[in-house]
């Protein structure tokens, strides 16, 4: 023993004795004087307050010491005078040092090292510190200290080498051992290690904190606060907050008290000690190789493969894997004691043998079972890249044979004669286990294994001896310390004393050891668990996706069906099916698919992988960009689930591929299948299940490693038996897809198929479906089989047993159908939607008092009780959310569904029209009943398109068979406030309860409390939160208090976290929609925002941020929660909302209240949150987004109509302010990209007069959607509204408008103008059904209020409008006042009436000659078009009121041609614009004088030089009104003049870009060949040129009405017809023109409907022609024939196509009609019948009778907006002046001053009103 050790080992054992006597203060400067200690040791003693702690660094520090000189030292300094401390250094002299056993061990380690690391070359040279670095690192690693000294190290290496001297190399000054170097194996890791290995004492670097991130932060603190006895949920605050190392460093108790405000001041100074401690903690440099780290263990664990066994396929490892550290000294007898040797001992076979005897015979003496792995790197061994601990693979390349042939040798030369016979049976041949992994392509990569099992009865009490290769001595091998070792002589003795009684332990323990039954590993609970983590199916939140393999040639289609049941109630998202035979020998159906369709009735989007792939032959014919786009668009929206067929698919002639085929071909498709779902799935809530089915698996092999890369630890492989999967699994991992140890904890091996249908449907919960009994119009009920029913994915059809078929009631228990009956009943009351279990266990429902008056309109709608123009009734069930409406609506369909069909509409899609049309006509005949539909709260848009839909398919069936009524409509909507007008169609439901329905519930809630006192039921009444909302009368004080209790309950900060977020949804989303629960994965499970380890899916130990975390709220948050479902990739996702809207703002408002934080505070963080981060979006994930979208853009609608913003904004708006809310919108904007809230935005700032941040949005809207009208339209309300509040200043402060200002406002107004008129054009151009006419009356608006600024031009100051009016329509009339504002403006105010022509036709062609049917008021455009026709009459007469004249008298100076035009503004003024508003003068008292005078004024234009179109297409609207009035008329006005001026009309209006229909009416319908004209030869057109003008007529309408052109994907029953005015009558001369309300007043005033075509007078009035109805029934062929005899053949079409094909191609009669966009046929009956086919003719084309047009009382209207308006502002003005006259000469009067005051106050108010009414007017809606 060296000295320095014999030192250290005296303080070693006297240390307690040094702890407790030694005086340390003067020996600690004494012995800094003598050098004993540095400087720095100095300080650091001197830092220590505590004798006993400077005692022990004292120790610490001598010890590190490597100079014995430093031990003498302070032996020397305790007999110095200063310190008398001689009996310490007597004590320690006394200390005898006899520890031979600890030096021969730490002997034998530097031996086995030197030997590994030293290899002898001759002239080789070894720096001395080269050696030593080497021999730190691997002492280090044994987690012992270098102890000896240089000279010792040396004495020690020449020993073990003889041939190697120490001699010291002159030139580089150093100290060299010669004659060997280092092992060049073990060089790389003695590099990388470095400094990585120091001596005591010396100091590391510490981490910069700045470079600590928050989780890391999180993880230290967890430890720290657990060990100031503080909750470890706080740590999670730290990460949450993003606090790094830089920051908690600087955290004090402010920050503190800011981050844990619900800690109490003794908590938060415990905080504050974890956080010093932390500090410290995390400033300490990682550990290295070798070193015991704080982090997580980076490398992966390997496992054994099973003990004396051979190896299976799935017996692998894997390079850079770690196996168990291998046992330093034997355990358990039993227990395989392992042990490692690196690869370079597998080079050379005779070592390796040697080494494999050596550790046998070591096992054998000591009684133990053992392996020895080559190719696995031992504890004094690395890899050649050093960064492998001990127990890396590495694998060795070696030929098998040789290598055992070698051990088997090695035995026989080894071992005595007499022992080899025990040898052979104790060691077991060697076992090759292959090494894979990346980047390993050599498949003679092995571990080589050789398992050793001495049995008692083999070795008895033998001592097992080997005689080495030299043959000299035999050697005695046992396993110490970790390593084989040749006893000495002197220990052989003592092996030989002991060795019996180890034979007889091992024989004891062999016999305690009896083998035990296998244990079978319960897969049910495996398979439970990878699914749901154990959890109930309905609580988790997962996206399943099935791969199923091909099936083996045994399973038949009975047994699949029987087995294989659970695929329906799993319910996956897609099927991806890799069979590639869907028919068996004898050519029927089989596979899956086939089983899942036929017997199963579940209906597939059939597709195959190629339709995914950019370039298959599919795609590549139709253009793969598009042709994919639609395809996923369509999975996505669809309701139907996908099969996808990987490997052949035989209806479209798709073969089965071979694996090297397919890869190349259909490979690439089937990744872009995977990467869909992998985008379009939420992040880690995949459940990929891969069911093999047979041993043919080589294309599902390829197939599995872009499974296992797109969806890591999310899948699950089921296999039947061992024999089916091992090849498979054993390949894959051979390939390094998946980790071995994985692959083994995900699969479920050994299940029969039948277990495992049962274990998922039990899981799953059983979802059996037999189909549903639907009631018919015989009164024979029909079944309708499950895959006729699932065909119509968008309807919830109600069965006539509805509830009754269930299993449950069939065969249940009454103690099962109770339990039963309880859950839906708590569900119901706890806010779910109702369920039809509710209606059938009775009195669970309150059936409200409006159910009677909801059940009788139905009733009267079922019985035909509606208008004969209609087909399709409607009913509206008007209601306010959380009343009830949609439970009661439910219940009516409940109570038919006996009698009627019944069904709910699940989504609206393009199919659901032809899906209710299937289920009314589903095994009936001639007649079917209407089927009763209800529509609860979906989009108004889509309801519109469906109800107009339905209308054009009852039209057309009604061609073909009468009927009353198509289908009957419930439609629920909810309001917030219902119109005060009553409608018969319409019923109510409002939030007041009658005395009995409150009753009811109060009644309910004792018998529930009586039950669960009872422990009948499982929740406490008090908590069903929806339920008691309506036993208070929605009473708020209840809500409030019910807020608070439950709400304080919530202490984990996620729940409070998510509880706020759905509370912010809910309470703003106007539709009420509940959430997707995966959308807050990121922060209820953070660790897939922040990139940590993910969490497996299955695993069933969580956190509180797992991923099923839905499964684990706690009560109080699952009280006020709703979970749903919602349809997304066609399939439910679990979904969930708070129980109702007004409890969802009093949580809200709760919750901020106790953050302190507002409404937008929550919004911005809730937008800044890991939610919305670009990572997480996904199909589920698009929901939130058009959720919040709409939250920031919607705006909910009132009787009155639309409100100005979203609820959210015009709460942060109003209570916040206006910026703030555009901030909100601001960063919304930023989030989802959408250009409608920059529109938003936009329009705020319009409200905020912030004109140029306004513009600035819209002009970013228009970038986004250039070709959008409505973001134009915003764009225009910039200037509109600014030129509105000019008006409204100057209305105010009546000053002038002059000079810069009067240019900037005209400069303004016509931007306005030039922007609308834009928006006109991109409207036409749009294809999407809704219509954007808003330009129209903007334009009209800007106009009006243009001419209004213009009275405050100094050039017409105190004028009444006269001579406003002189400039407007005079040409040379300027004021001089008015030429400052420039020749360009005045020429632009000159032609302004010119321009509101345009708009002015435009939309008054748009309400005569466009139809409304009577589904129309479900457009959302309904209640704004009727706003609209008022409006346009409002317009219409303000502009008439600025251009129009009141005189008939032309003034004398005009010219002709002036005075042309002075007329047709008489005209105008009049009411002679259309011909609507010259019909409507038909019901006033003075209508011929009005008719007379209009008509003598347009006729002096029509014979003038000036005449233009507009005078022709009066005067003949004039005439056939006069005509129509009073039939004398038709003496005076030639029919030849009315024949002329049509061809003049039709000549003049074709020229223009827009012609007047007119023309094309009046000359067809005038010009039309009939038997009378013919006869009186009047000068009628060619019969050629009427074919021409009817094909013109056509287009003319379509340039006109652009929203109503053909074009391709707009169905007709997206555009609106065109109405019908006139039809060809009988009778000669004007009686061959009958006008459509001419036929109205027959019959008591009938409408236009079915039954008019049969009544006496209209068959005597009008006229039938002859004709053809071609092919297909929509078309019918005339011949018309002129006067000199010609015949000219026609194609008109039909009023509707007529289905009757019996009729088709055969000479019928019918009446001709003129619509606005050409004639049609209606009517038609066959030629030789007498009176009309119902079957045969069902015109529906007709216009819905509207209310007489009241001129009179629109224009009173108009006048009181515009004139009285104007003379009341004047005579205010007026009233003003003289009050402020009298209040000055009467100031000295106090009484009579305060009653002028009083007065003037008064005019103020009403002048306010009076401007606040006249520009809200031009403002028009919002």
């Amino acid at each position: 023993m060296s000295h320095v050790r014999e030192y250290k080992t005296r303080l070693q054992k006297k240390y307690s004795y040094l702890i407790e006597t030694l005086e340390i203060d003067p020996v600690i400067d004494l012995c800094y004087q003598k050098t004993v200690l540095t400087f720095i040791d100095l300080e650091r003693l001197r830092a220590e307050h505590s004798r006993p702690d400077k005692v022990k660094l004292f120790i610490a520090i001598l010890k590190s010491k490597s100079d014995v000189k430093c031990y003498n030292g302070f032996l020397e300094t305790l007999e110095d005078e200063q310190v008398q401390q001689p009996f310490v250094k007597k004590k320690l002299d006394e200390t005898l040092v006899t520890d031979q056993h600890e030096e021969f061990e730490q002997l034998r380690l530097l031996e086995r090292i030197v030997r590994d690391c030293v290899a002898v070359r001759d002239k080789a040279e070894l720096p001395v510190e080269d050696l030593l670095r080497t021999v730190r690192v691997h002492l280090h690693r044994h987690h012992q200290p270098l102890q000896a000294t240089p000279p010792e190290l040396y004495d020690l290496v020449t020993s073990v080498f003889p041939a190697v001297s120490r001699k010291r190399n002159k030139e580089k000054n150093i100290i060299a051992l010669q004659n060997c170097c280092l092992n060049l194996e073990l060089s790389s890791a003695v590099d990388n290690a470095d400094e990585d290995v120091v001596d005591a004492g010396e100091a590391l670097n510490p981490v910069p904190l700045e470079t600590i991130t928050p989780d890391r932060v999180s993880a230290v603190m967890r430890i720290c606060l657990e060990k100031q006895n503080l909750s470890t949920d706080l740590a999670a605050r730290f990460e949450e907050e993003d606090i790094d190392g830089e920051v908690l460093a600087e955290l004090d108790e402010g920050l503190v008290e800011k981050l844990f405000p619900e800690l109490t001041l003794g908590k938060r100074l415990k905080v504050l000690k974890a956080r010093n401690e932390a500090v410290e903690e995390l400033k300490k440099p990682p550990g290295r190789l070798g070193r015991e780290t704080s982090g997580p263990v980076t490398q992966k664990l390997e496992t054994y493969r099973s003990f004396d066994s051979r190896p299976c396929p799935r017996d692998v490892y894997e390079k850079g894997h770690v196996l168990p550290e291998e046992q330093s000294r034997p355990g358990h007898l039993l227990e395989p004691l392992h042990k490692y040797c690196s690869s370079r001992r597998g080079t050379d076979t005779n070592r390796l043998a040697q080494e494999a005897v050596q550790f046998a015979a070591a096992c054998m003496n000591e009684r133990v079972n053992g392996t020895i792995h080559f190719g696995v790197a031992g504890k004094f061994e690395v890899d050649t890249a050093g960064k492998l601990p001990a127990g890396g693979i590495l694998g060795v390349r070696i030929d098998k044979q040789k290598c055992e042939f070698a051990i088997t040798e090695e035995i026989y030369r080894g071992f005595p004669p007499d022992q080899r016979e025990v040898a052979i049976k104790c060691i077991r041949d060697p076992v090759f286990v292959p090494v894979v992994g990346k980047g390993v392509s050599d498949k003679d990569l092995y571990v080589v294994e050789v398992d050793i099992i001495p049995q008692s009865s083999l070795v008895a009490n033998d001592a097992f001896f080997l005689t080495p290769v030299t043959g000299k001595h035999s050697h005695l091998y046992r396993y110490v310390n970790g390593s084989v070792v040749s006893v000495e002589a002197h220990d052989i003795y003592e092996f030989m004393r002991v060795k019996n009684q180890l034979s007889l332990q091992r024989k004891e323990t062999e016999k305690a050891s009896r083998p035990k039954p296998m244990e079978v590993p319960n897969l049910n609970r495996k398979l439970h668990g990878l699914l749901t983590g154990e959890h109930e199916f309905d609580l988790v939140d997962i996206y399943p996706i099935l791969f199923t393999g091909p099936i083996s040639g045994d399973m038949t289609n009975s047994f699949l069906a029987e087995n294989f049941t659970f695929i329906k109630s799993l319910e996956p998202l897609a099927v991806f099916d890799f069979d590639p035979s869907m028919q068996d020998a004898n050519g029927q159906a089989r596979g899956l698919y086939s089983v899942m369709e036929s017997h199963l009735g579940q209906v597939y989007k059939a597709l195959t992988t190629d339709n995914f792939d950019k370039g298959s032959t599919e795609n590549s014919a139709c253009g793969s960009k598009d042709g994919i786009a639609k395809l996923l668009e369509s999975i996505e929206n669809s309701s139907f689930k996908c099969w996808i067929f990987c490997n052949g698919y035989m209806p479209l002639g798709k073969e089965e591929q071979q694996a090297t085929t397919w890869r190349s071909q259909r490979g690439e498709g089937f990744k872009e299948a995977v990467r869909f779902y992998k985008s379009k799935i939420p992040s880690e809530k995949a459940c990929i299940i891969i069911l093999l089915l047979s041993k043919n698996y080589d294309v599902v092999l390829g197939a599995l490693e872009e499974i296992f890369t797109k969806f890591p630890d999310q899948w699950i492989l089921v296999a039947e038996s061992e024999k089916v999967a091992q090849d498979l699994m054993a390949e894959v991992v051979r390939r390094s897809y998946v980790e071995k140890r994985t692959l083994e904890e995900r699969s479920v091996i050994g299940m029969p198929w039948s277990h495992v249908n049962q274990s998922v449907m039990n899981i799953c919960g059983c979802n059996i479906g037999t189909g549903c009994t639907l009631p018919s119009s015989t009164g024979t009920p029909c079944l309708m089989k499950e895959r006729e029913k699932n065909e119509l994915s968008d309807l919830d059809i109600l069965s006539v047993k509805e509830c009754e078929e269930q299993d449950i009631v069939r065969r249940g228990t009454p103690e099962q159908i109770e339990k039963k009956k309880k859950k839906f009943e708590i569900d119901f009351y706890r806010g779910k939607t109702v369920s039809w279990w509710n209606f059938y266990f009775s009195d669970q429902v309150l059936r409200r008092a409006q159910f009677h008056d909801l059940l009788k309109e139905v009733n009267k709608r079922l019985d035909g009780q509606i208008q004969e123009d209609e087909k399709v009734a409607v009913i509206s069930l008007l209601h306010q959310r959380g009343a009830g409406g949609s439970t009661t609506a439910r219940e009516i369909l409940w109570e038919l569904r006996k009698d009627v069909r019944c069904c709910v509409i699940k989504q609206i899609t393009d199919q659901t029209c032809d899906q209710i049309a299937r289920f009314r006509n589903f095994e009936e005949q001639a007649c079917p009943s209407p089927p009763l539909v209800l529509i609860d709260n979906e989009d108004q848009e889509k309801v519109f398109q469906l109800c107009s839909h339905l209308n054009e398919k009852a039209g057309k069936e009604a061609k073909d068979r009468g009927f009353p009524v198509f289908c009957v409509l419930v439609i629920c909507v909810r309001m917030a406030d219902f119109p005060r007008k009553k409608d018969k169609s319409k019923v109510t439901l409002g939030h007041a309860l009658l005395a009995n329905e409150i009753q009811w519930f109060r009644t309910t809630y004792e018998r529930l409390e009586e039950e669960y006192n009872r422990d009948q039921l499982s929740l406490h009444p008090k908590l069903l939160i929806s339920f008691n909302i309506l036993k208070e009368n929605f009473d708020q004080g209840y809500i409030k208090h019910a807020v608070e209790e439950f709400v304080s309950k919530i202490t984990e900060f996620r729940e409070k976290q998510l509880l706020k977020y759905i509370a912010l949804i809910n309470s703003f989303d106007p539709d009420f929609k509940s959430i997707p629960m995966s959308c807050f994965n990121p922060i209820m499970c953070p660790s897939q925002a922040k990139g940590k380890e993910r969490p497996r899916l299955g695993q069933k130990t969580f956190s509180k941020g797992d991923i099923h975390w839905e499964a684990r709220l706690s009560q109080s948050i699952n009280v006020l929660l709703n979970r749903t479902s919602e349809l997304c990739l066609g399939g439910d996702v679990k979904s969930v909302r708070i129980i109702s809207s007004y409890l969802s703002r009093e949580v809200l408002k709760y919750l901020c209240q106790q953050d302190g934080k507002k409404i937008s505070d929550v919004i911005l963080e809730f937008l800044h949150s890991d939610v919305f981060k670009p990572y997480n979006e996904s199909s589920v994930q698009s929901l939130l987004v058009k959720i919040m979208k709409d939250m920031l853009k919607k705006r909910a609608e009132y009787k009155k109509g639309k409100a100005k913003f979203s609820p959210i904004i015009l709460e942060i708006g109003e209570k916040e302010g206006y910026d703030q809310a555009a901030q909100v919108l601001k960063v919304g904007f930023e989030k989802f990209d959408d250009p409608m809230i920059a529109q938003q935005i936009a329009r705020i700032y319009i409200h905020c007069q912030n004109w140029k941040l306004a513009e600035k949005y819209t002009k970013i809207a228009q970038d986004m959607k250039p070709k959008s009208s409505y973001m134009c339209d915003t764009h225009g309300q910039v200037y509109k509204e600014r030129l509105i509040g000019v008006l409204k200043d100057r209305l105010e402060s009546e000053k002038m408008l002059e000079g810069e200002e009067a240019r900037d406002v005209l400069d303004m107004a016509f931007e306005a103008i030039k922007i609308f008129r834009r928006e006109q054009m991109l409207s036409d151009e749009d294809s999407s059904p809704e219509y954007n006419n808003c330009g129209f009356f903007s334009e009209l608006r800007v106009v009006v209020t243009l001419l209004d600024c213009c009275r405050f031009f100094p050039a017409f100051k105190f004028d009444q409008g006269a001579k406003l009016h002189k400039f407007l329509v005079k040409k040379a009339d300027i004021p001089h006042e008015l030429l400052e504002i420039g020749d360009d403006r005045i020429a632009q105010l000159k032609m302004l009436y010119f321009v509101y022509q345009k708009p002015m036709r435009r939309l008054e062609d748009e309400q005569i000659q466009l139809k409304e049917d009577s589904c129309y008021q479900y457009s959302p455009s309904y209640t704004s078009s009727i706003k609209d026709r008022m409006m346009f009459v409002h317009l219409q007469e303000c502009l008439d009121t600025y251009f129009g004249e009141d005189s008939d008298f032309v003034p004398m100076d005009l010219s002709e041609e002036d005075a042309c035009e002075f007329r047709r503004r008489r005209v105008r003024r009049r009411g002679g614009n259309s011909l609507r508003s010259i019909y409507g003068l038909r019901d006033e008292e003075n209508a011929k004088r009005e008719y007379a005078g209009m008509h003598a004024l347009i006729e002096k234009n029509v014979l003038s030089n000036f005449c233009n179109a507009f005078d022709l297409k009066t005067i003949l609207s004039l005439t056939m009104a006069r005509i129509s009035q009073d039939e004398s008329c038709a003496r005076r006005i030639p029919l030849e003049c009315v024949l002329d001026w049509a061809l003049q009309l039709y000549d003049k209006a074709k020229l223009e870009p827009l012609p007047y229909l007119e023309a094309y009416l009046y000359l067809v319908m005038l010009h039309w060949p009939t038997a009378w004209r013919v006869e009186q030869n009047l000068n009628l057109c060619p019969c050629n040129k009427i074919k021409e003008v009817i094909k013109e007529w056509k287009v003319a309408f379509q340039n006109n009405h652009p929203a109503q052109r053909e074009e391709e994907g707009k169905k007709v029953a997206d555009r609106r017809k065109s109405t019908t005015l006139f039809f060809l009558g009988q009778g000669g001369g004007y009686r061959e023109i009958v006008f459509y309300s001419e036929l109205q007043g027959f019959e008591c005033g009938h409408k236009m409907v079915d039954s008019i075509w049969n009544t006496p007078e209209a068959k005597k009035r009008l006229m039938k022609l002859k004709g053809t109805l071609l092919y297909g029934g929509g078309e019918m062929s005339v011949t018309i024939h002129s006067p000199k005899g010609s015949a000219t053949p026609l194609t008109i079409p039909t009023s509707f196509p007529i289905k009757d094909a019996s009729l088709w191609q055969k000479s019928v009669r019918f009446v001709l009609g003129f619509c606005w966009s050409g004639p049609k046929a209606f009517s038609v009956t066959r030629d030789d019948e007498t009176i009309d086919l119902q079957a045969a003719s069902t015109p529906i084309n007709f216009p819905e009778p509207r209310k007489p047009f009241d001129r009179r009382e629109q224009k009173m209207m108009s006048i009181v907006a515009v004139h009285e308006f104007w003379t009341r502002f004047y005579a205010i003005r007026t009233e003003r002046g003289k009050l402020d006259t009298d209040i000055r000469l009467n100031e000295k009067n106090r009484m009579k001053s305060e009653g002028l005051q009083k007065e003037k106050v008064k005019l103020e108010r009403e002048r306010e009103d009076l401007v606040q009414k006249r520009t809200s007017v031009l403002q028009g809606p919002d």
